[in-house]
């Protein structure tokens, strides 16, 4: 079975040293004089188009930087980050305890991410008898409900975004003309 119980919130921060050193982005083109720290995603893609709305308007961004790394080193990226090497797009709910002390300031806080990737519960339909997995289940629901307050609205997941059909390459190339 599958139960989608939210959506992730992607949203480009970097070290108050950073912004400090080159200046906070007011629009997402801007981010084009920044150093980007793209990931590749778990199929290979390089995450490297980083797409933003406000209202009616859509804005994609070629995301470009020193380092690519993989989704498994993304761990990586984020101490990049913190370090002041550069700029992360970033899932909100990983980077909590960052943004609450100060490591990490956020930049377009008016921007949204219409490509916010669902999150879901996926377990065996016999499953929700068993007394640990409903405990289980039910627990992180509550996180995640305890997340969107905290942001203070929901989050609406994305349609299935187009780079997501590509393989090993670069999600800027599903949109030429883009950034």
């Amino acid at each position: 079975m599958l139960r989608q119980i939210a959506a992730s919130r992607t949203i480009i921060v970097a070290s108050p040293a950073y912004w400090a050193a080159h200046g906070i982005p007011r629009h997402p083109r801007e981010l084009a004089q920044h150093t980007c720290l793209p990931i590749r995603g778990v199929d290979g893609t390089v995450m490297d188009l980083w797409t933003f709305a406000r209202g009616d308007e859509q804005v994609s961004v070629r995301a470009r930087g020193w380092l690519t790394t993989s989704n498994a080193h993304r761990d990586m990226v984020l101490d990049l980050v913190r370090a002041g090497e550069g700029v992360g797009y970033l899932l909100d709910w990983t980077n909590r305890d960052d943004l609450a002390s100060g490591r990490l300031v956020q930049a377009l806080v008016d921007w949204e991410s219409p490509e916010a990737p669902p999150v879901n519960l996926l377990y065996r339909p016999r499953g929700r008898r068993v007394a640990r997995v409903r405990l289980f289940m039910e627990f992180v629901i509550e996180v995640f409900r305890e997340l969107e307050a905290a942001r203070g609205r929901s989050v609406r997941p994305a349609q299935r975004p187009s780079w997501l059909n590509r393989s090993y390459g670069r999600a800027s190339a599903s949109t030429p003309g883009e950034g």
